[in-house]
Formats: C-alpha cells, sequence, structure tokens
C-alpha cells in the first residue's frame, strides 16, 4: 500500500487539473493512514513538488515569505527536514479541483470508523452546505450509529434545509434547531425572522 500511495502522490506534480481530481480519487480510495493529512495539504496549497527529485512533501505552515520551510514526509506525516522555497514548486489547484478536494476529503471523513473524525468531517461539511454535501450527510444519515455524529448530521440538514423553498421542510429544520446555542444557528435563524 505505501508503494501506490506514493505513485499516486508522486503523479500529482505534472498532472492536469482534472488528471488531479481522479488521482485526489484513488489517493482515498487507497485507505492509506496518512490520506487525510496529504489531501488536507494538497487543498490548503502545502503540497509541493521537490524540483530536484519530483518527491511531494507536505510543508509545514510558516511565516510567508521565509526563504526555507520545513518538510513532511507525506508516507510517515514526520520531520523530513527543511528545504529552500527556490527548490520546491507548488502542486496548483483551482477552485473547481478545491470543491472536488472538499468532496474527497468529506466523503473520506465520513467512511472513518472513528466517531470523532466522522464528527469532524460533518462540521467541515457544514462551512459549504452545496447540494454534494448535503446528499453526502442524508445518505450517512441512514447508517450513521454514533448519537452525536448524527445528532450533527441532523443540524447540517436543517441548516441546509433552512435555505429551501418548501414551507415545510424549513419549520422542522426551525424545530430541529431549537434550543440550539450555537452561533451560527442563530445567525441562520435571524436571517429568517
Amino acid at each position: 500500500g505505501d508503494a501506490i500511495f506514493l505513485t499516486s502522490v508522486g503523479s500529482l506534480c505534472h498532472a492536469s487539473f482534472d488528471e488531479k481530481g481522479t488521482i485526489a480519487e484513488h489517493i482515498a480510495q487507497s485507505g492509506h493512514p496518512s490520506t487525510r493529512a496529504t489531501l488536507t495539504a494538497f487543498l490548503e496549497d502545502r503540497l509541493y513538488c521537490r524540483n530536484q527529485d519530483q518527491k511531494v512533501f507536505l510543508i509545514k505552515p510558516g511565516p510567508e515569505g521565509a526563504p526555507t520551510v520545513d518538510l513532511i514526509d507525506p508516507l510517515t506525516l514526520k520531520d523530513a527536514g527543511s528545504a529552500a522555497t527556490d527548490d520546491l514548486s507548488i502542486i496548483v489547484t483551482n477552485n473547481h479541483l478545491r470543491r472536488v478536494l472538499q468532496t474527497i476529503l468529506a466523503r473520506f471523513g465520513l467512511s472513518s470508523s472513528e466517531a470523532s473524525v466522522r464528527l469532524e468531517a460533518v462540521k467541515d461539511m457544514e462551512r459549504d452546505l452545496n447540494e454534494e454535501n448535503v446528499q453526502l450527510l442524508r445518505e450517512r444519515s441512514a447508517q450513521e450509529i454514533n448519537s452525536k455524529v448524527k445528532k450533527e448530521i441532523a443540524v447540517g440538514l436543517a441548516l441546509a434545509d433552512l435555505d429551501g423553498s418548501g414551507a415545510r421542510a424549513r419549520l422542522t429544520a426551525i424545530a430541529t434547531l431549537q434550543g440550539s446555542l450555537r452561533q451560527d444557528v442563530f445567525n441562520k435563524l435571524q436571517t429568517l425572522v
């Protein structure tokens, strides 16, 4: 699995945007333990290719404009030294690819065996309740067994339903959100008043 994972990650260096989306799907399907960290770095523009050998690294966030950056090995997620920024090339994304990555990461997080990872995935998805994310939440809701995650999914779906045109769905959403002390829920309900 490690060799396939590294080959897939390495192929991102010179791939087109469409190819990068396909490669990211393959990386997620590999189920490798470093998948989430690597794809998150990709989404956050922290995935770089070293010019001399085309090896891919995650970089640690640091001061902007620094002449060197700290590298993280994508396989082990351990420190891999540092490099001059001139010796690295960013693996570029665009808006469409970022949306694809967000969906891949959400799906990957929702399929985790750990409830805490699924809960975090739901919270991430609530920041952008587009059609794909809402559909993923609806699908997960039917099979979720953890009460905290199930409740968070219900909140996310209710927030999405507040934007719908159906009065019955909005009333049901309001009933679901009743009593919530969350600021995002308050703000969303405030717009309806």
